[in-house]
């Protein structure tokens, strides 16, 4: 069972946040040498890579959606863009299904900004959706705040699986 929180009881077995990791500790046997005895993972190792990625997909929408209770994100094509210009976000998150057109424009300004900007194409509309409480939250710009937020943390986590994150423009400092 994955502990993606950390907070199951016991001792665990560790291994990187990524298919490859997963992949390779199962086929060198590690998670039985880790706890000292047999240990099987049930479905193999697609069906533990499927999970572990689904759940980190899930806590990563969830962080996004206190992202946006907490006040930190700005919706729509136009407030982004200029939030975007005035070096407002940390972050750029679109839908992986959006409109080329749209994402064309807004990459231009992330190209032309003197600090850096994520950009996040990890997830579709219909995720983005359910997680800020949208119908179209298709572009989002993520407020620059003093800790990293738990979102990124969990995008981070996130890329192991996917290609998730990209650094855009110049140094934020």
């Amino acid at each position: 069972m994955p502990d993606l929180a950390g907070k199951l009881p016991g001792r665990g077995a560790w291994t990187a946040a990524s298919e490859e990791a997963i992949r390779k500790a199962i086929r060198q046997n590690a998670f039985a040498r880790s706890f000292k005895e047999r240990a099987e993972v049930t479905g193999g190792a697609d069906r533990l890579v499927v999970l572990v990625r689904t759940e980190l997909e899930k806590r990563a929408l969830n962080a996004l959606g206190l992202e946006r209770r907490s006040g930190n994100l700005v919706l729509g094509f136009e407030k982004v863009k200029e939030g975007l210009k005035k070096g407002d976000f940390a972050a750029y998150i679109h839908a992986s299904d959006s409109a080329q057109d749209g994402r064309d424009k807004i990459m231009r300004i992330i190209a032309a900004m003197p600090g850096k900007c994520r950009v996040i194409s990890s997830f579709s509309g219909v995720q983005l959706d359910q997680a800020v409480g949208s119908n179209n939250a298709v572009h989002i710009g993520l407020k620059w705040k003093k800790s990293l937020s738990t979102f990124l943390k969990e995008v981070d986590r996130l890329a192991g699986f996917m290609p998730a994150l990209e650094e855009h423009g110049g140094d934020p400092e």
